[in-house]
């Protein structure tokens, strides 16, 4: 029986932030899509809602990058 192979991040014990920001920005697209279908249209309740669904998704991919950052060091005591 083969052992399951391991991807590299999961080997490195690496968090899968990469993976969360993606499913966020998939999200994003989805819901920046569905606003500019919605547009063509006319259905305005739709596209600004689609819209708003989006904004929120970026927002959060942004956060999880946050995570990605390294630690501010200022050196100082305080």
């Amino acid at each position: 029986m083969m052992a399951a192979p391991f991807s590299s991040r999961a080997w490195e014990g690496a968090p899968l932030v990469q993976d969360a920001i993606a499913e966020r920005c998939n999200v994003a697209a989805a819901y920046a899509t569905a606003a500019a279908n919605l547009a063509a249209v006319g259905d305005t309740a739709g596209l600004v809602h689609s819209l708003a669904c989006a904004g929120r998704a970026i927002v959060a991919a942004s956060e999880a990058a946050a995570l990605l950052r390294p630690a501010q060091q200022d050196g100082g005591g305080r």
